[in-house]
């Protein structure tokens, strides 16, 4: 007859086993960590499948929860997930002027909030959202920032996007393919109201 194993006083995981029941089954009685006692069959404890009381498993899910559930009510998640789906999915209505113009995500970010929570920190305020410093540069940390509607609206207007013709480039860009310089086009777009158009085409005084 084989003899049993005394394992009184072995820790096992989170559990020590303080003695043996009389009930069937061998089971034992454990003293859990956190200092709860909970009678387990003992081959489920000394093959390490059970590892606590159930603390564990609660502590996991609760932790689990907190990550994601916090994390989708974020400015900060909200802003990450903006950012994949405005580069990545044609059906976005933002779509032509990020990823339609090439536009990428770094992927350290693509694949991990928490890497861009890391290198973004979170936002000053409720006032502020993700900026790209060079709007035609992609986003990463070097070109990245948290900034307010009217540190955009200055950065939107000095380099904004327009589209003519099929194509889209921003102002510096269509002052060197017409031969405007870029703050006449601004003037003519932001001061003057023009069109994009009539930006575009008329030519500068004295222009031969």
């Amino acid at each position: 007859m084989t003899r049993e194993i005394d394992i009184t006083d072995h820790v096992f995981g989170n559990l020590t086993a303080i003695r043996r029941t009389h009930d069937t089954g061998n089971k034992w009685e454990f003293l859990c960590s956190c200092g709860t006692r909970v009678i387990i069959a003992k081959g489920s404890v000394t093959s390490g499948n059970t590892k606590s009381c159930g603390c564990l498993r609660s502590a996991l899910m609760r932790q689990t929860r907190t990550k994601h559930g916090e994390a989708q009510k974020t400015k900060e998640y909200e802003a990450w997930q903006s950012m994949k789906a405005r580069c990545t999915r044609p059906k976005n209505k933002r779509y032509p002027l990020y990823g339609g113009r090439g536009i990428t995500v770094c992927s350290a970010w693509f694949n991990s909030f928490e890497k861009f929570l890391e290198d973004m920190g979170r936002a000053p305020s409720k006032e502020h959202s993700l900026d790209r410093i060079d709007v035609n540069g992609n986003y990463e940390l070097s070109n990245c920032r948290w900034a307010t509607k009217e540190e955009q609206s200055n950065n939107k207007t000095n380099n904004r996007v327009l589209e003519y013709l099929g194509q889209t480039k921003t102002v510096t860009q269509w002052a060197g393919s017409t031969g405007i310089s870029a703050s006449m086009l601004r003037d003519r777009l932001f001061k003057l109201n023009w069109s994009v158009e009539k930006s575009l085409n008329t030519p500068r005084r004295g222009a031969a």
